[in-house]
């Protein structure tokens, strides 16, 4: 192990994991050690990694601030809107319902542009359109 282990504290430790620092900066504050400086020291100290002791110290906190931010949504309109946003999916944007003529609507059209697909008009020119009106003021 590294000779700047021996200058890691462990309540300094524990507290910086509890105020949920960055392992990078828990390694800043003790003069810029490694990461697997700190992990052995872990491991020495704790029997047990980095990883492990840190999500052991920081979770009562985590649990404590959920808490605390459950008990302020009583008074506070904003965290509430902010707890049901972030823990159960509400959103300021709900998804309109939707209108079946719209989809009755939508459907006849589909329908009908898959006819004109299949079933093309005939070509209209000039001649046939004359033709179709001399036959017409013939028949009157």
């Amino acid at each position: 192990m590294d000779e700047k282990t021996v200058q890691i504290d462990k309540h300094y430790f524990e507290t910086y994991c509890q105020l949920a620092c960055s392992e990078q900066d828990i390694c800043d504050f003790f003069g810029g050690i490694d990461h697997k400086t700190l992990d052995e020291w872990c491991q020495a100290e704790y029997g047990m990694g980095f990883e492990q002791v840190y999500k052991q110290k920081v979770t009562p906190v985590k649990v404590a601030l959920r808490k605390n931010q459950l008990l302020l949504s009583k008074s506070s309109s904003m965290m509430a809107i902010f707890l049901g946003k972030n823990m159960l999916g509400q959103s300021d944007h709900p998804e309109q319902p939707i209108d079946e003529n719209i989809i009755r609507e939508s459907n006849e059209q589909m329908l009908a542009l898959a006819d004109l697909i299949n079933r093309p008009l005939p070509v209209r020119t000039i001649e046939t359109l004359n033709a179709k009106q001399t036959e017409k003021s013939d028949r009157s």
